[in-house]
């Protein structure tokens, strides 16, 4: 709710000496049409534990280890219109280390005793998304849909992001440690 101030809205002036005025004064309301969406603090920082895996569960180029770590963002969205419309979700991920990454391959850092030839893809709906640089704006190269506000009380609610990550042969393996990097963005349009 935002107050307004006290508006001149007619003066009358005869010269020099002020006759008459009207002025406005008053509350205005703003209800947004769409919910406002924030990220919850337990997704904030998220760690996904991918665990250990043998190098010859990995076989050829392309391929992904044969178990997914299940993680995802949660967001609170409130402040709806009731009868208002829903946000439509969008997520950038972005390769820390190298912010101009666009494929769907998140490299592992390059730290003494770290694993070679294997990477991390990140799934949603089964399917790998890609990098991009870190952007609101829409349609940004590497931003995904994650769907609608939850429908009914006007979006407002909690909403969940499930997504997925797995290791993926990019060459030759060396056994190692294995970490990553990514930020997301989020967009709501």
């Amino acid at each position: 709710m935002l107050a307004s101030p006290t508006i001149q809205f007619i003066s009358l002036v005869y010269p020099a000496t002020v006759i008459a005025e009207v002025n406005i004064a008053g509350t205005i309301v703003v209800t947004p049409n769409s919910p406002t969406c924030t990220v919850t603090s337990s997704s904030k920082n998220i760690s996904v534990p991918m665990g250990t895996v043998s190098r010859n569960a990995i076989t050829g180029p392309g391929s992904v280890s044969p178990t997914a770590q299940s993680f995802g963002i949660d967001l609170t969205c409130s402040g709806g219109r009731s009868g208002g419309l829903a946000n439509n979700i969008y997520v950038t991920l972005t390769d820390q280390a190298n912010p101009s990454n666009t494929s769907d391959i998140l490299p592992l850092t390059n730290q003494p005793g770290s694993a070679t030839g294997v990477g991390i893809q990140v799934f949603y709906n089964g399917s790998a998304v890609h990098f991009g640089q870190a952007s609101d704006t829409f349609g940004n190269p590497g931003q995904w849909s994650a769907g609608s506000t939850l429908p009914g009380a006007a979006g407002n609610g909690s909403y969940h992001i499930p997504l997925t990550a797995q290791y993926v042969k990019t060459g030759n393996i060396t056994a190692g440690s294995a970490a990553a990097y990514a930020t997301f963005t989020m967009s709501y349009h």
